[in-house]
């Protein structure tokens, strides 16, 4: 999207007047993982919440996320409106070139809602999905949101009503532990499956210990006469 296009939509939307404007508590913000251990080369998604905690439901009209991360380890791929509730959103161009690479450790994310049906954080608000890919082997990739980056970029969200900032705490960290890929071919449901078969005969020959065949009970015995 054009820079201008997006400099007029956050104008538009941020300074619109809503009927019945209500200045409540902040909302918090904070990044849950699907997964808290992946394997290099997986992806993972994270999601962006709105808690507004136990105060009324919270209208949001719009809003930027500064996320920032070790590239070293991880790699952030694209962002994902699931439930469609956003008039545009996305990584957007900004005016300190933040999200010319978005791979590179820093983004700004930017969500915009259509006047007439503004989301809720009722408590919660689920915003957006990140996908990331897993680089390196780290006991702790950290991803985060920072108050600003750059002259302009400054994680914030607006409520309803004429520049109506609601941001609550964003201070939260989410660590993604990721593993390296088995060696030697041989896969982690494969090495499972031989572990599981090991302990199975170890249970027979152990309920059978005057059975020195290693079959264990299982065994088939010929009762014929062996002739010499």
């Amino acid at each position: 999207m054009d820079l201008r296009v997006r400099t007029a939509l956050c104008a538009w939307l941020l300074a619109a007047p809503v009927a019945g404007s209500v200045r409540a508590g902040p909302v918090d913000l904070r990044l849950e993982a699907s997964s808290q251990t992946v394997m290099v080369g997986d992806f993972v998604d994270v999601t962006l919440v709105l808690d507004a905690g136990a105060g009324s439901p919270q209208q949001v009209s719009a809003m930027d996320v500064i996320l920032n991360y070790d590239p070293g380890y991880l790699s952030l791929q694209s962002a994902a409106d699931p439930s469609g509730q956003w008039l545009v959103s996305g990584f957007l161009p900004d005016l300190d070139g933040i999200n010319t690479d978005i791979a590179d450790g820093s983004a700004i994310f930017t969500a915009l809602a259509p006047v007439s049906a503004l989301p809720a954080a009722a408590p919660l608000l689920h915003v957006a999905m990140f996908r990331l890919l897993a680089l390196a082997p780290t006991p702790a990739a950290a991803l985060h949101m920072p108050g600003t980056m750059g002259a302009f970029g400054e994680t914030r969200v607006f409520g309803e009503g004429v520049q109506n900032n609601i941001t609550g705490d964003h201070s939260g960290i989410t660590s993604i532990r990721i593993i390296p890929e088995p060696t030697g071919g041989l896969s982690l449901v494969a090495g499972a499956a031989l572990l599981a078969l090991r302990r199975s005969r170890s249970q027979r020959e152990a309920g059978n210990p005057g059975d020195e065949s290693g079959y264990g009970a299982d065994a088939i015995h010929d009762s014929a006469p062996r002739r010499i």
